[in-house]
């Protein structure tokens, strides 16, 4: 059991390595959520009997989605140092 305490604790502190016990589903669903954001982008356009505001809304919506899947996919797994901000050259922060 000491392992995942220990997995737990890299993940409240912010320091994940991406293969905590936690975070291992966390892959496929965000690139599950990542497919829906697409289908979504894809198929909004081509909608019958939708508003343009109902349309416009909901690819922002899907936007949203997609860039947010991106965003932790990216934090958690994109980088040789899981977790690490990601820096503009120049070394101006992000975030």
């Amino acid at each position: 059991m000491g392992r995942v305490k220990a997995d737990g604790e890299n993940i409240k502190n912010f320091i994940p390595s991406g293969r905590e016990g936690y975070l291992t589903g966390g892959w496929n669903d965000l690139y599950w959520m990542l497919n829906k954001a697409n289908q979504a982008i894809e198929g909004i356009p081509k909608s019958v009997n939708v508003s343009e505001a109902v349309k416009n809304r909901s690819l922002g919506e899907a936007y949203f989605m997609r860039g947010f899947a991106h965003f932790w996919i990216a934090y958690i797994w994109g980088h040789k140092d899981p977790g690490r901000s990601i820096r503009w050259s120049g070394e101006r922060r992000l975030w």
